[in-house]
């Protein structure tokens, strides 16, 4: 990268001017200003040639190497906008199997895949803008795709390719990202629910059931607080969770069990504990003695045990679950109740669902 090459793209963006120049002060005060410090021969036809022509029409310079065209480039004047224009040089392009060109207005280029498949837009590998880029990032850019060493090499093509094929890369993951963003929180992994359940904890000190985790992360997807990565963010604060709902005084009707229903007869939270126990017990058979540990269920208290003449209080009232020889605590309250269940579910990794009012 020469000086040379820097100081006249510093020169073009302290010109205030630029924007209000004709065509012709483009070509020559820019456009050829710049190829001549890219090493092309500008007062040599067989190199740089205007007015090329392409069936009866004509682009506004042809880069040539060995008298065979590499590079079109299409010259409009200062500030003109470029998007009318993209048709007709890519249209001529392609006719004549060119593999790159460039639109520019002088304060702004765009650079072309013309053979490539897809809309004018898509085949648009890369721009300059002088009044948005630095200096060096644009030297870059103009010595890697318009250098008469690297078009008669081929490296300038070669280097085309691999960045638009990045481009489209790219373009493809930001159109993804958020709608697979959108099918993990509106149906949560496991891995992604414990993750977030475990940064929770070690935030507050207290983690939360999967069917917690699981709600938060629908009902902020719902919010519509999801945006694509192209979009300027926002810091959304993250919505209030609701208040579990109280089970004082209410009955436990029914509940669903892996999606399985469960009717409950006489209704009380005492029932359906006992119940939920049964089926864990004989689903999750080879590990359902874990409850008898006092750290796995995360409660101070402790509802379990195989000896509950010695390890509950006086005035508990526990029940035996069929087949296991472990005994539940059932002499407390609703809430304590729906809790120990709720928990049971999360640490065996179960989906319950209680119907209660």
């Amino acid at each position: 990268m020469s000086d040379k090459l820097l100081t006249i793209i510093q020169d073009l963006q302290s010109d205030k001017n630029l924007n209000s120049r004709g065509e012709a002060g483009i070509s020559l005060g820019v456009v050829l200003r710049t190829l001549d410090v890219l090493n092309w021969s500008t007062f040599d036809h067989r190199e740089v040639c205007p007015e090329y022509s392409v069936e009866n029409r004509r682009v506004d310079y042809a880069l040539l190497i060995d008298n065979a065209p590499q590079v079109f480039v299409e010259v409009k004047k200062g500030g003109e906008l470029l998007d009318k224009h993209q048709e007709q040089l890519l249209d001529y392009a392609f006719r004549e199997g060119i593999k790159l060109a460039i639109l520019t207005n002088g304060g702004t280029w765009w650079f072309y895949l013309p053979l490539l498949a897809g809309s004018w837009e898509q085949r648009k590998f890369t721009t300059v803008e002088l009044d948005k880029q630095n200096k060096a990032e644009i030297a870059q850019k103009l010595v890697d795709f318009l250098s008469k060493e690297n078009v008669g090499s081929g490296k300038a093509f070669q280097s085309a390719e691999v960045l638009h094929k990045q481009n489209q890369r790219q373009a493809k993951i930001s159109g993804t990202l958020p709608k697979a963003w959108s099918q993990l929180v509106s149906e949560p992994d496991d891995l992604l629910v414990d993750f977030l359940a475990e940064k929770t904890k070690k935030l507050c000190g207290h983690k939360p059931y999967k069917n917690e985790v699981k709600q938060f992360l629908l009902t902020y997807h719902q919010q519509g607080t999801i945006t694509s990565p192209t979009a300027d963010p926002k810091l959304v604060p993250p919505p209030k969770p609701e208040p579990p709902k109280s089970a004082k005084g209410t009955k436990l009707k029914a509940f669903t069990f892996d999606d399985k229903p469960y009717q409950n007869p006489t209704k009380s939270w005492a029932a359906g504990l006992v119940k939920i126990c049964e089926i864990l017990s004989e689903i999750r058979s080879d590990q359902f003695k874990k409850v008898l540990d006092p750290n796995f269920l995360g409660f101070r208290r402790h509802y379990f045990s195989k000896n509950p003449a010695a390890d509950f209080p006086e005035s508990s009232n526990p029940q035996k679950i069929e087949k296991t020889g472990i005994y539940v605590e059932k002499w407390i309250d609703s809430n304590r109740k729906k809790r120990l269940i709720e928990r049971l579910a999360d640490r065996f990794e179960c989906q319950v669902s209680l119907d209660y009012s």
